[in-house]
Parts: C-alpha cells; structure tokens; sequence
C-alpha cells in the first residue's frame, strides 16, 4: 500500500485534480446527486491497479480520492461520509440526505483495498417484496448506496419479460398465450425462479413496455459506478402453451409447494435440441434490447424444486448441457446460481458434486445463499471446490422485524477467509426484502475490505452516522441491541402480532427472551439528542414497534391460560390490553413512511395511467404482503409486515375475533375460525380501501409517548 499511497501523490501532483474519464465522470455524478452542496469541493483521479483501492486526503478544504475505478470512487466516498461526517446514506430515496455544512478534514491519507474482488446484492425474492414497483428516483438511490458500499455485481431482473415475449413470438406463441403465462407484477420473481406461472396475471403489456425502459436505465447506471449487472439465461422453464405448439418435445410439468394446475410450470430438458434454439432466440433478443453488460448470468434450474431425475449421471449431464449452451451463446459466460436448492436432503453428496463438477472451473459462482445460519460451503466440500460467494441473507419476505448477530457475522466472514482462502471469491447480500436492518448488510459488504475496526467500534460508527453526531445514549442503545440482544439470526424473531391465532400457542415462548433489553434499548435511545436526522425518528419507530410486538407475544400464552383455566376475568383483562398494544402499534407505524401500507400501495399504483390501471397494480402490491393473492395460499402471511393498516386493518380483525371466541372459555372450533379467517382475508383484500401515504405525526414524540406509557408494564 505505501507504493500505491506514493504513486497516487504523485499522479495527483502531475496530472491535477480535473474529471476527464468515464469513470470519474460518473463518481463526480454520484457525489453532486449524494451531495449537491459540497461536490465540488471533490475531486477523483483514476489509477490502474491490480485490485479494488482506494486513497484519501484532504487539502485547503477538498476532499481528494484516488482509485482503481469508479466503483472504488464510489467506496471511498461512502466511507468518508459514514466515517467522517457523521452521514447516513439510506437506500430509499425519500430520506432526505444530511450533509456536512464543511468537509472534515482526514488527519493523514487514508487507504484501503478490498479482500475479495466480488461483492454481490440481490435476491430474486427482492424484486417481489421491495424494488418490483419501484420507479427510477427509487432506483437511482440505491444504485448509489451500492456503489457507495462496494458492491460489484447485482442481479438486473428488470424488463426480464420483455425480452421473453419477443423470444415467444419468434416461435409462434400469441400475445394473448404469452401475456397470460407471466403472473402479476408482485409474483414476476416466481415466475423467473419457475415456481408458478399464471398467478394474478395476466401481465399488463404496458407495464412490460415501462420496466423494458427502466431497465435500460439500471443497466446503463450500475455499468458506469462498476456493478457489473446480472441477467438471465434460458433455464429450460416454458410457457403450458409452449408444449402445446411443440407436442414431441422433452416437456415435463413441475411442481412448487402445493400450487395446482394452472399454476404448475413446464421445463423443456436440455437434451431436446429445442433447447439450444430457445436460448440462442434468447440471448440474441436479449442482446438486441440491453446489449452484453456483463459476462454474468443467474441460472437456477429447480429452486425448491425437484430435478426429472436424481441419478448422478442425468444431473450432471443437465448442468453440463446447461453450461455449454451457455457458452455458446457467449463464450465468456460465468454461470451464477444459488446454492438455496441444495438444502433439500435428496442432494447427497455424489449428487451435489456430480452436478457441480460438470461446469468447468472458474466458470460457475455458487451463492452460500444463507452463510449467516447455514454456511452450505462447509457441507458440500466447499461445493466441490468451484467458485462461490459467502452471503448474509438476514431476512426473508422483507419482514419487518430486529435481528442478525453483528458479533457473529464478523466471526462467519474471518472463518471463511481462512477455511477457503482459494475459492471464496466474494461476498454478498441476499436478503428477500429490504427490512429493519440496513447496518447488517453494510456491515457485511465493508468486510470485504479491509478492516478497518473491530466489530463494536464498526457499530459506533454505524450509531453516530444514524444520528448524525456522537452521543453516548444513542451508542448505549445500538450496543444494547446488538451486542447484548440480537445474537440469533433473523428467523428467530418472526413477527408475532402477523401469527394466525390459535390454540397451539398455548406453548409459545418469545424469541427475545427479555423484553427488558429491549425497552432498555429503546429508553437509550430515546436519551439521545433529536438531531432531526430521518435515521433517528426511523430507529425511534423501529425500536419501539418491535417492543410493543414483543409484549403483545407475550401475552399470547397468559389469554389462553387464563381461557384454559376458565378465568373469564383474566381473558377479557389480557385481551383488552392486546388490542390496545395493536393500536399503538398502528399508531407509531403511521410516523414512518417505510411502515405504511399506503405508501407501498402508492409505489405501486403510480406504474397505473387509469383508476383501473392503478387499481390492479394496487390491489397486486398489497396481496404481496398479506394473502399472496388467492384464499388460503399456502403463503399466506409469508411477507408479514408491521405496517400501518396491514395491522389495524388485516391482523388486528383475526385477532379480535379470535379473542371474542375464547371469551366465554367455551370449546374452541379450530376450523371454523379459519374458515371465517380465510373469508375476512379475501374481503379485505377485495375491498377498496384507502390507507394513509404520508407518514402521521412525530415519530420520535409519538415513540417518547408509548415508552412512557408501557415502560412500568414492561418491566415487571
């Protein structure tokens, strides 16, 4: 590094401090957008290096970053603002961006490179339950915050669809056939994943039209601040009506969860020379609308399904088909793929490594898609010594909910760097939506370079820049609630007001053992100065929301104690006191923006010209997060959210009434109750409701009021 710190002296002394390349062009158009004020006082100078760097000083009041490439710009700029000024970077657009009235000034150069040379963001899931509806403001911001968290490759599943229907066309399909295949805007990952076609469809043809453009944007933004963007490839998944225009070829139906015809979806088996035709129509039609942005694309052949044989040899000849048909199409592919599939226990380990080592090395990145509670590296030999990149997923559904063990993610990452020095080639983020806990997959992307604290001074920092100053109380609760409270992995601490009502909870015992850390969290956090900062009223919310939650649980096994004991008395006392928590739980949800269902519905509907239009798209976001659309879905309640109307209006109805049924402590009909669930869950979602889009009240007096309202209850 000092041979690098010198030369970057020297070249800023020779060549001065003028933008005149691509790339710092396009670090200068992050930093006037991030910081419209002070970019100017900012200047990036490109160096040529073997890997990802960066160096930084400041001089008479300019902050001076040099680096390998505009995403390293980009890096080094992110760590400035969250290091130095105090600066919070959200990855929605609609915060409002603090910035430093002067640029402090760095006491020496500061320089920094990275581990690992990937660092990937994305789930398919993602694009159902966070960015599907998003518009390009939306994604403009979060573009920059990847950049400006080193991220190098990100899935670019936008516009998918468009590519598809002209792929379809070329082989005689009607758009009526090919429109109806695609599901609604919500469930579009599914039909990526070849889980499910037909759901909530058919797809509007205007919204194709608008995401092709969109994703044109993405495409054209991620490619100059260095993410690399991920498309698709043919996964041998086709339309039902496919196999009808082309009755001799290999077309097997599948199956996902218990979804039934005409949901089940259609896999073309790459030894049927159809194959090879549907993807080379593919890749050309696809390069024509978005061109070769990268050399990587997402391929996963049977998520969470199950492949038309287990014999070894059948599946290796299925990923090497795969592979080479691939490289046909571009002989430079990487074939990227997650490793989610291989939890199912049918793939044994003559299996897994069968069906890996089919791909020649160096040419297949396999995704640990959940390092963070199950490292799959470690199970499967290290998948069989192919390439693969250890991720923190931490959320699943984009449940609104406290979790992840900071101190145990950072012991995860330093473990696996040892344990697979030779074919660990990144990091990433899978998380299936964007949920309460923006500091874990910060936390995770900045290990892949180098470190530069420990864990608990990295929280200090993540704690000062969320509040926009040093304050003790505000570090006091971040270290409460991470190092003391959160120290299991994110599933631990489902939801509980979104459970569906039932006798069987009778056992039910609160993740968060002491509620009390958690309170304790949220008064420390409430002693901290309101700097007006969006971060802090958002932490205000956060944590109080999940304290409420918390208590609601548990009360859950004291009412039906109370009703198992006849105790009338009891169960009317607890019942009314949890209805009351679910009001104020609504209530402090509604000072938020993020945890309004209007809000998501708003993102949803402006993609809508007409009140039809808008109320499908509408109608289609908010299935996402409650019914999955269809009554009795086996995924009902899987994205379960606190968000203001969802729990006034959806969770707190199936809570009363089951709370009115065991009132009387007479015998409870388990069945009847979904029965009259299922009808209620069907009826709001049908029913034309309207939700608030604009946040209600102050989110730090409002958290100030329910703190001390419940703090004596909480403490007993």
């Amino acid at each position: 590094m000092k041979k690098i710190l010198l030369y970057t002296l020297l070249t800023l002394l020779v060549f001065g401090a003028s933008c005149t390349n691509p790339e710092e062009q396009a670090a200068k158009g992050l930093a006037k957008r991030i910081l419209p004020n002070q970019y100017r006082n900012i200047e990036f100078k490109l160096q040529t290096a073997d890997t990802n760097f960066y160096s930084m000083y400041t001089e008479n009041g300019r902050l001076h970053i040099t680096a390998d490439c505009s995403g390293s710009m980009a890096k080094a700029l992110g760590d400035y603002l969250r290091d130095y000024c105090h600066t919070e970077i959200s990855w929605f657009d609609y915060n409002k961006i603090v910035e430093p009235e002067e640029l402090p000034v760095l006491d020496s150069v500061v320089c920094r490179q990275s581990l690992l040379p990937n660092r990937f963001f994305f789930n398919y899931c993602t694009y159902a339950y966070t960015v599907g509806y998003w518009n390009w403001e939306q994604w403009e911001r979060f573009i920059d915050w990847m950049a400006m968290n080193g991220v190098t490759m990100a899935l670019a599943h936008t516009g998918h669809e468009a590519v598809w229907q002209k792929v379809y066309q070329r082989f005689g399909l009607s758009d009526e056939e090919i429109l109806s295949y695609f599901t609604g805007p919500s469930t579009l990952a599914f039909n990526r994943m070849a889980n499910i076609e037909k759901w909530n469809g058919p797809l509007p043809q205007k919204w194709i039209d608008g995401q092709r453009d969109l994703q044109k944007k993405i495409i054209e933004r991620e490619k100059s601040l260095g993410i690399s963007p991920i498309l698709n490839s043919f996964t041998g998944h086709v339309p039902e009506a496919f196999a009808k225009h082309y009755p001799d070829a290999k077309i097997s139906e599948m199956h996902w969860l218990s979804f039934q015809e005409p949901y089940t979806t259609w896999y073309l088996n790459p030894s049927d020379s159809l194959y090879a035709e549907v993807l080379s129509a593919y890749h050309e039609e696809q390069e024509k609308m978005y061109g070769i942005p990268s050399h990587y694309y997402c391929v996963d052949l049977f998520n969470e399904m199950a492949p038309p044989s287990w014999e070894p040899e059948d599946l290796a000849a299925i990923s090497k088909s795969s592979y080479d048909l691939l490289a046909k199409a571009d002989p430079d592919a990487v074939w990227i793929q997650m490793s989610w599939m291989f939890l199912n226990e049918k793939w044994t380990p003559e299996r897994l490594e069968a069906y890996l080592t089919a791909v020649p090395k160096h040419k297949v990145m396999l995704l640990d898609y959940a390092g963070d509670f199950l490292e799959l590296y470690e199970k499967t030999n290290q998948f069989s010594g192919q390439d693969f990149l250890w991720c923190y997923l931490g959320n699943f559904g984009g449940h609104t909910v406290l979790g992840g063990n900071i101190v145990d993610c950072g012991k995860r990452l330093d473990s696996v760097f040892v344990k697979a020095p030779d074919n660990c080639v990144g990091i990433g983020c899978t998380l299936e939506g964007f949920g309460c806990n923006p500091e874990m997959y910060e936390f995770a992307l900045d290990r892949a370079w180098e470190k530069k604290y420990p864990t608990e001074k990295w929280l200090e920092k993540m704690a000062d820049r969320r509040l926009g100053k040093v304050d003790e109380n505000n570090r006091k609760a971040w270290r409460t609630l991470r190092l003391d409270l959160l120290d299991r992995r994110e599933d631990d601490y489902w939801v509980h007001i979104s459970y569906v009502p039932s006798l069987g909870m009778r056992n039910h015992t609160n993740a968060l053992k002491d509620n009390k850390l958690m309170l304790k969290a949220w008064g420390e956090l409430l002693n901290a100065e309101n700097t007006g900062v969006p971060a802090y009223n958002f932490d205000c919310v956060n944590f109080g929301r999940n304290c409420l939650d918390t208590y609601f649980s548990q009360l859950i096994p004291q009412v039906i104690a109370a009703y198992d004991a006849k105790d009338k008395v009891k169960v009317k006392e607890i019942s009314n006191k949890m209805l009351e928590i679910l009001d104020d739980i609504e209530k402090i949800t509604g000072a938020e923006r993020y945890f309004l269902l209007g809000y998501w519905m708003e993102q949803a509907r402006q993609w809508g010209d007409t009140p039809e239009e808008k109320e499908y798209y509408g109608w289609d976001a908010k299935s996402i997060v409650s019914t999955w659309a269809h009554k009795a879905c086996p995924l009902i309640d899987y994205a379960c959210r606190e968000y203001n109307g969802l729990v006034g209006t959806y969770y707190k109805p199936r809570w009363e009434e089951f709370l009115k049924q065991i009132s009387e402590c007479e015998p409870f009909d388990g069945g009847a109750f979904n029965t009259w669930r299922h009808d209620l869950e069907w009826d709001w979602l049908n029913a034309k409701q309207s939700f608030p889009v604009d946040p209600v009240g102050d989110g730090v007096e409002i958290s100030r009021e329910l703190y001390n309202k419940y703090k004596d209850e909480i403490n007993q």
